[in-house]
């Protein structure tokens, strides 16, 4: 019954390390007004003061420049605290 116990232990802790380093999207399909949807991400915990995010320009496979940044409005980042 202990190695099982133990190995249960275990197991529950890699999890937890693993789960730490997810990026998790959200989109609200729901509500969609004037054709946006509001996408959330939470990242796992980011130790530096600043943090570069950035859109794609062009997909795998495809040469045609796609620039997705120009679709993106109001981009808001929050902190844990949900300080912007």
């Amino acid at each position: 019954m202990k190695p099982y116990f133990f190995l249960l232990i275990i197991s529950l802790y890699i999890n937890n390390v693993i789960a730490q380093h997810e990026y998790k999207y959200s989109a609200d399909l729901k509500n969609v007004q004037k054709d946006q949807v509001l996408i959330e991400l939470k990242t796992p915990l980011v130790t530096r003061d600043t943090v570069i995010f950035s859109f794609p320009k062009a997909i795998p496979g495809s040469y045609a420049r796609k620039d997705f940044g120009r679709f993106i409005e109001d981009f808001k980042a929050y902190s844990k605290k949900a300080k912007s």
